[in-house]
Formats: structure tokens, C-alpha cells, sequence
């Protein structure tokens, strides 16, 4: 790559990362082509040159921001961490990462769009399902994940809680509340029973 190439290739990334960042505050109705180019530091032409439109440039910083957190999925399933800890590793990064996040960002709606559509669908085959799936064979390994539940329930379950304590209202309710956090997290992976009586773990969400 000659340097020409080399600083083309860093503008584009910069518009990406502007991108995310003033879609991520103001959601995609609100952003605008003029602010994104000003917190990358190029002109509004530079991001029409390499994006086209509006859409395409939000259309990729989605993309992009599905693959970053597959990454990060990843990280967590390759640690050395057992399963309760990993799969409350995963919910704390779907928390995390939503916190702030305008709700016109990336809504059911958007997923009308074929093209988005298209890459959500691939990224579900090819990283989301596999990472479950590998996730849930770790728990039946340890003995946390009874082997008589299908492996589809189990992440039907996991992403059901997930999705539930992303709601704003709950993050603050349980924001600050380390013992409330904590039962929560407990009865997310050990049901109404809770563990046996010599468990001493931390279940903080």
C-alpha cells in the first residue's frame, strides 16, 4: 500500500469512527452528513466520495459495530473463565454497550432494508450462532446447562434476560444497587432454587 492508498484508507476509518459515534448519539433521523464530517475532520464531499449516501455510510457503521462485538464475544469465549462467568461477561457487554444509545439507532425498523438485513442475517450464521452454540456446550460440559435442554432454548433464554435488562428503566433501577444487581444475576442463572449452600460466587450484573 503506497501512501497515497495508506491515507485514503485512514480517512475512510476516521469517517467510520465519526460515523458511529454521532449515530450512536443521535440515531440516524437526527445525524447529519455535516456534523459527522466535522468529527472526523474531512469535508462533507470526502464522506459523499466514500459512502455515497447517508444510508450507506449508517448501513456500515453497523456492520462495523457487529463485527467489533463479535470480536469482543469471542475474547470472552476464549478466556479461561467458566461458563456462569462468561455468560454473565456477555450480558454485562450487551448492557454496556447500549448504554447511551439514541433508540433511532439501529431499530426493528432498519431491518427492512435488504441490504442491512442481508449482513445482520450473515452475521447471525456465521459468528452469533456459532459463539452460542459453542457457549451452551461449555455449560452442559461443566454441569450447568442440563443436557436435556435444547441448545435453541438456551439462547432463546439467554437473549430474552439480555434483551430485558436493556430496558433504560431497569439499568437504573438496578445502576448503583450492588445487592439487587447481584440477585438478579443469581436468579438469571440459577433460577427461583438459587446454587447449593457452599457457594460463595458473585453474580453482580
Amino acid at each position: 500500500m503506497n501512501g497515497f492508498e495508506k491515507r485514503r484508507e485512514e480517512k475512510k476509518a476516521a469517517i467510520l469512527m465519526a460515523a458511529e459515534v454521532v449515530f450512536f448519539k443521535k440515531g440516524f433521523k437526527d445525524a447529519s452528513i455535516e456534523e459527522i464530517a466535522g468529527e472526523a475532520k474531512v469535508s462533507p464531499a470526502s464522506v459523499y466520495n466514500f459512502f455515497d449516501t447517508k444510508m450507506n455510510l449508517y448501513i456500515k457503521t453497523i456492520e462495523k459495530a457487529f463485527y467489533n462485538a463479535m470480536d469482543k464475544y469471542d475474547e470472552i469465549l476464549n478466556s479461561d473463565q467458566s461458563f456462569h462467568e462468561k455468560l454473565l461477561a456477555f450480558i454485562k457487554y450487551r448492557i454496556d454497550s447500549r448504554n447511551g444509545l439514541n433508540p433511532d439507532y439501529f431499530k426493528q425498523e432498519d431491518l427492512k432494508n435488504p441490504e442491512l438485513a442481508k449482513i445482520v442475517a450473515e452475521v447471525t450464521r456465521v459468528r452469533i450462532i456459532p459463539f452460542f452454540l459453542q457457549l451452551v456446550q461449555q455449560g452442559k460440559a461443566e454441569g450447568a446447562i442440563d443436557n436435556d435442554i435444547d441448545a435453541e432454548a438456551v439462547i432463546l433464554y439467554i437473549n430474552i434476560f439480555a434483551s430485558g435488562l436493556m430496558n433504560a428503566n431497569l439499568q437504573q433501577k438496578i445502576s448503583g444497587n450492588e445487592r439487587l444487581s447481584a440477585g438478579v444475576g443469581k436468579l438469571f442463572l440459577f433460577g427461583f432454587a438459587g446454587n447449593n449452600e457452599n457457594d460463595t460466587g458473585n453474580y453482580t450484573i
